[in-house]
């Protein structure tokens, strides 16, 4: 539905996340399926950077990446979790854009899903097929290889140093790992999370 991509209140996600065991003392190490998964480790990162103290990193090669590491250490364990808290930022970031303050923007707006359905395919329910007005197709596999590790930062990232693009996909995900894939790079973005199944669920646009 529309709303499931849309973040829920901030309150709510303190406590999913702190029952987690999410805190603002420990390190962690988000670990997804990278181009195989659809980037909810992207979305995760994104969520923890927008509200929340906390240091975490994604790595690079997702699963792959963690088993082929310890696929000859017969024992690892994780450091274990502790009770501490979970902070929130006392000025959260600003790496979200509404649909209002999307229609009055001026900054580039990047949409990462595949071309098809940048041409009109809605193979996830959208309302109607297409894209926002004046977005540029840059589809979120392009920043990885084959094996799902990041690619070598590509050339027309220079040309969005200071512009502060707007990333958006079908629900907020693969556009929140491009919003991290961006930010790795040192280029300030926004993701639009209500993406396209808010966007073309406005019968006026």
């Amino acid at each position: 539905s529309v709303h499931a991509s849309i973040l829920l209140p901030v309150e709510r996600l303190h406590s999913i996340l702190s029952t987690a065991g999410f805190n603002s003392q420990q390190q962690f190490l988000l670990v997804g399926n990278s181009t195989s998964g659809w980037g909810e480790e992207g979305r995760l990162y994104w969520v923890l950077n927008q509200y929340f103290e906390v240091k975490v990193k994604i790595l690079d090669g997702g699963f792959k990446a963690y088993n082929k590491f310890f696929a000859n250490k017969k024992a690892y364990q994780t450091r274990p979790l502790k009770k501490h808290s979970l902070r929130l930022k006392v000025t959260p970031g600003n790496y979200h854009i509404s649909l209002s303050e999307l229609r009055v923007s001026t900054s580039p707006i990047l949409d990462v899903r595949g071309v098809l359905e940048f041409s009109g395919a809605t193979p996830f329910g959208s309302t109607y097929g297409g894209h926002i007005r004046g977005a540029k197709s840059v589809p979120w596999d392009q920043f990885f290889d084959g094996e799902g590790y990041l690619r070598e930062k590509p050339l027309f990232m220079k040309s969005l140093i200071g512009k502060e693009p707007i990333i958006y996909c079908t629900a907020g995900y693969r556009s929140a790992m491009v919003w991290a894939v961006l930010r790795h790079h040192g280029i300030n973005s926004k993701n639009y999370d209500g993406s396209w199944f808010e966007y073309s669920s406005q019968r006026n646009e």
